[in-house]
């Protein structure tokens, strides 16, 4: 009796044990949309009291840590202060929220919160929209998570709440509700909600 319950304890603390490790691969998964960023040269933004062509807002571009102009006023209408690996503007001729890169490549276009201001990075990923699917980029602007999802938030410790079977709510603040929600990692692999 006394061994069965001694190898019943041993067994049981094995199970715990490795239930409780994150895996190889997870490791390895996380690795792989978590890497060390470089450092590149920042961009400033410079705005001017003259109204924008978008017909909101006013003139503003960017010039570099020299004080050159790289973008020029009223090209876009730029709401990221500093310009580091992307920036988010209007594109005016476009009508769309987009990112750009330093040669002025659109990367994904972007969500406008209810307040009508872009949706903020957190967590180091940025809400991105494509033919009204949601996903997400990363630091530099890259597509980590491909636009997938009918509805999504943004990532808070670690986690974002996405369905694909959502509806608007029907209060005054537009958000979104689903009987459906899965929870997903930064890299887009789903996560129980109680995983830290």
């Amino acid at each position: 009796m006394k061994n069965t319950l001694k190898t019943s304890f041993n067994l049981l603390m094995i199970v715990l044990i490795l239930l409780s490790c994150e895996t190889k691969d997870n490791i390895e998964a996380l690795k792989t949309c978590e890497e060390n960023i470089p450092k590149c040269e920042k961009w400033i933004l410079i705005q001017d009291t003259t109204p924008s062509r978008a017909g909101f807002g006013f003139k503003s571009g960017y010039v570099n840590e020299k004080g050159d102009t790289v973008i020029p006023l009223d090209r876009y209408l730029c709401y990221s202060d500093i310009f580091e690996y992307y920036a988010i503007v209007f594109d005016i001729e476009n009508n769309k929220l987009i990112g750009i890169n330093k040669t002025q490549k659109k990367l994904f276009e972007a969500v406008f919160t209810t307040e009508m201001e872009p949706m903020p990075e957190t967590d180091g990923r940025l809400l991105i929209v494509s033919s009204d699917k949601y996903g997400y980029a990363n630091h530099k602007g890259e597509i980590v998570i491909q636009p997938k999802y009918t509805c999504a938030e943004s990532f808070q410790k670690g986690k974002a709440r996405v369905s694909n079977q959502c509806r608007p709510s029907k209060d005054e603040h537009y958000t979104w509700e689903s009987d459906h929600w899965i929870y997903i990692d930064k890299c887009g692999n789903e996560v129980s909600i109680n995983n830290k």
